[in-house]
């Protein structure tokens, strides 16, 4: 093989002739451009094919028919050639120019315009969930923001982690990746009632639990019978009044002894009621369901006009005694919600007397009694009561009189479940 360079096309065609015995009718290929000869192989003048572009979603190909030639290229304005290897990645429109070699021959130069074409950007719409109460939002295009608000606000807010709701609540979203957007997605979130835990409030001990401060009255008639628990601490004598404030937690437990047992009359915190009672009649109160001791519970919280509720306050015992709860709740006026009174058979005497007099709060009583046995078993209890309010009793007791000794005049009677 052999390179002439530029020669008179004539002169050249000699020069091939006499050089490489050339004998018609063989032809020599000469490129386009008069005069230019460029080699002889096999008794043939051979030229690499000139290169052909193509381009597929911006990215340019450079392909030579000519087997075994090299491509280069470069950018129009660019000096520099690059040796062609593999597709070229264009952002903007690209001219190019590219020759084919193929040892030391050298096709025409080629330009080829590449026109670029913007990608579409598809950005997924975002998806809602819910769990728990809480809203999260999610979007299948990789490193787009999202965007959301509440149907009735203004200003939209970056999502990040999800949304705690506390009622039905509708939001808006959308999802944004390099000013491309996604459709604006409407998602009506429900909100769930969390399940109420149940508690066994007859496992634990007697608990005041505070809603302003105050003192817990304490009449303790002997020292070291009694002990109390505050917020979860040390256990320790009651020996006097017990100051408290909003949010503290009290727990009481003793043991009762005829005529001295504690009384909590005129508190002057706010305070609701809970636990078994029986854990001031004796340590061992789990379980428990007999009373022994008259007058063991009376007058227990008289005068407690913080007090609101006793919804959560047991009263276990089913075998009942004189007086045991005479009294128990007499003038709290604050007191809306009542213990519940398991105890079917009222055979001692003055049990609930005066029990709930000058509640004037009260609106709610459960009591299971089935018999009267005894005398003032409800002797007034419910005097002074709100003059409305729901009394749920045995559905087989039909002895129940109306007024200040039995159901009060005014209130909705249901028969328990």
């Amino acid at each position: 093989m052999q390179h002439f360079g530029k020669y008179n096309t004539l002169q050249a065609l000699q020069n091939a002739i006499t050089n490489h015995s050339l004998i018609s009718p063989y032809v020599a290929k000469v490129t386009g451009q008069t005069g230019l000869i460029y080699s002889v192989d096999n008794n043939v003048i051979t030229v690499p094919a000139d290169p052909v572009f193509s381009i597929s979603n911006n990215y340019v190909s450079i392909t030579c028919s000519t087997s075994g030639a090299e491509i280069y290229y470069k950018v129009a304005d660019d000096s520099v050639w690059t040796l062609y290897s593999s597709p070229i990645l264009i952002s903007q429109n690209t001219t190019f120019i590219a020759y084919s070699s193929k040892t030391l021959e050298t096709s025409n130069q080629v330009t080829y315009n590449a026109v670029y074409v913007a990608p579409v950007v598809t950005v997924e719409n975002p998806v809602f969930s819910i769990s728990d109460n809480y809203v999260s939002i999610t979007c299948a295009t990789g490193g787009a923001t999202i965007y959301y608000k509440e149907e009735s606000d203004y200003q939209w807010s970056v999502y990040s982690n999800p949304i705690a709701i506390s009622q039905d609540t509708t939001f808006i979203a959308y999802a944004d990746k390099d000013n491309h957007y996604s459709e604006q997605v409407t998602y009506l979130a429900i909100y769930e009632e969390p399940d109420t835990p149940i508690v066994d409030y007859s496992t634990q001990h007697l608990t005041f639990n505070i809603s302003s401060s105050g003192l817990i009255k304490t009449d303790n008639y002997n020292e070291n019978q009694y002990s109390y628990q505050k917020n979860n601490g040390s256990w320790e004598y009651i020996t006097g009044d017990i100051s408290v404030v909003a949010g503290d937690v009290v727990k009481i437990k003793g043991n009762c002894v005829q005529y001295k047992h504690i009384t909590f009359e005129n508190c002057t915190c706010g305070f609701t009621l809970s636990g078994n009672i029986m854990s001031i009649y004796n340590e061992n109160f789990v379980g428990l369901t007999q009373l022994t001791i008259s007058n063991c519970l009376d007058h227990l919280f008289e005068g407690c006009t913080g007090l609101t509720s006793a919804e959560n306050l047991i009263l276990p015992a089913t075998t009942l005694v004189n007086y045991c709860y005479a009294s128990m709740f007499k003038g709290c006026t604050s007191l809306t919600t009542a213990p519940e009174l398991p105890a079917l058979s009222l055979s001692s005497e003055g049990v609930y007397s005066s029990m709930f007099e000058g509640c004037t709060s009260l609106t709610y009583i459960k009591c299971l009694a089935t018999s009267f046995d005894a005398r003032y078993e409800t002797s007034s209890w419910t005097r002074y009561v709100s003059a409305s309010g729901t009394f749920v009793k045995n559905s087989s007791m039909s002895n129940w009189t109306t007024g200040i000794d039995g159901i009060p005049s005014g209130w909705t009677i249901q028969n328990a479940a």
